[in-house]
């Protein structure tokens, strides 16, 4: 964010898509653009915000699609600025641990502050966040009562900025106040106009300034954060009366859209509250086999909030099932914790093999050890998978049976 203590009047016009970075259009001010820290706040918690990065212009971004950043037009207003992206740290000065370093050498940007104050980066190697950020549909999110922005610059004006990741949460500033007057039309504000105390701050230019997708700060899990802004410029920080500004990614939503498929990069994996879910495959019955174990490899996508079945066809496997009965299950999934699992016997008796575990895990690669002494062993068995909360979705890759371990 950029706070100085006049508007911030570098203001570069057009859209430029480079081989390596350049701002076309108007000729750019000499001026270094100040950057803008967290003022106020707490630190982060590891992996709350997996599609954090830090920008080596000194600027925060937000990973969007496994190739996509979005940031601020002002940090990359300078031609000639290739740019490193350290994505999914909490002390991003740390060379181990979770998170990924990547390049980048092409990008897109608005016409700046007070106006669209946006820039779309192409990474050179994707990198696959185990979470997203949700890429707004409209302006429903864009007026909550309180905000939250992340960030790792300053915590007092002018100070020294901040070694691990800090997140604060800001109240919203009506465009209809005094201190909004400047573009209403392309930000939002946000700050304690009454106390001060809490806002972003030289370094924070370019972070996310956050909705909660379940109207919860205290409970959002790192993919129903919706993405509402960009930290763009203040005058100061954590002032009394003075808000800070952000550019508001619903009122260019689609130029930033265009922005991406110019580049030729990911579209956003979560748009608008849903993670695209692939189309539905129907499931063939495998050919039966004789034997006690099968195997169903055909993906069956689970869409949210839905529920999906997958079937195999158990012959040759005279009597029942064996008390150790193995089931196998491959599930890749945005939030496996999501997930409520059962398994149905010939004879439509269900057996549950996990009821939403696993928290914000990636993918299930399990056998259960199930009791099945009860069942005939041949006939048809359905695997049944219920996505029980809204956000995410995914797919089954495979699963199977073996009725008889052993034999």
């Amino acid at each position: 964010m950029t706070k100085p203590g006049q508007l911030f009047a570098m203001m570069v016009t057009g859209l430029a898509l480079v081989a390596t970075p350049a701002a076309a259009g108007a000729a750019p001010s000499a001026q270094t653009p100040p950057t803008v820290n967290i003022v106020g706040g707490t630190q982060a918690a590891e992996g709350a915000y997996p599609w954090m990065a830090k920008l080596s212009v000194g600027c925060g971004g937000t990973l969007v699609s496994p190739d996509i950043i979005i940031s601020a037009q002002h940090c990359f207003s300078t031609p000639g600025k290739t740019f490193t992206a350290d994505i999914g740290k909490v002390d991003a000065t740390q060379a181990s641990g979770a998170g990924q370093r990547r390049t980048g050498s092409k990008y897109l940007v608005g016409t700046g502050p007070q106006k669209k104050d946006w820039a779309v980066l192409k990474l050179d190697t994707p990198y696959n966040a185990p979470a997203y950020p949700v890429f707004p549909a409209d302006t429903r999110y864009d007026a909550v009562p309180k905000f939250r922005a992340i960030g790792w610059g300053t915590t007092t004006s002018g100070g020294n900025v901040s070694k691990m990741l800090l997140q604060v949460d800001i109240p919203l500033v009506a465009d209809s106040n005094a201190a909004c007057k400047d573009a209403p039309a392309t930000e939002i504000c946000a700050g304690d106009l009454t106390n001060g105390g809490v806002d972003t701050c030289q370094g924070d230019s370019g972070g996310p300034l956050m909705s909660p997708l379940n109207g919860d700060l205290g409970s959002t899990r790192p993919n129903e954060w919706v993405l509402v802004g960009m930290t763009s410029w203040g005058r100061g920080c954590a002032a009394k009366g003075e808000p800070g500004h952000y550019a508001q990614l619903s009122a260019m939503r689609q130029e930033v859209l265009n922005a991406i498929t110019s580049l030729g990069g990911q579209p956003p994996v979560n748009m608008g509250g849903t993670t695209p879910t692939p189309t539905p495959t129907p499931t063939p019955t495998p050919t039966p086999s004789a034997g006690c174990t099968v195997t169903n490899t055909t993906p069956t996508a689970i869409a949210d909030m839905s529920t999906a079945q997958s079937t195999l066809t158990v012959s040759g496997c005279d009597g029942n099932a064996a008390a150790n009965a193995a089931v196998t299950v491959a599930i890749d999934h945005t939030y496996i914790g999501d997930l409520v699992i059962d398994l149905l016997a010939p004879d439509g008796t269900a057996v549950n093999l996990a009821n939403r575990q696993g928290g914000s895990a990636k993918e299930i690669r399990k056998t259960y050890t199930v009791d099945l002494s009860g069942e005939s062993a041949n006939g048809t068995w359905t695997l049944r998978i219920k996505d029980a909360a809204a956000v995410d979705a995914g797919t089954l890759q495979s699963w199977g049976v073996n009725l008889r371990p052993g034999r």
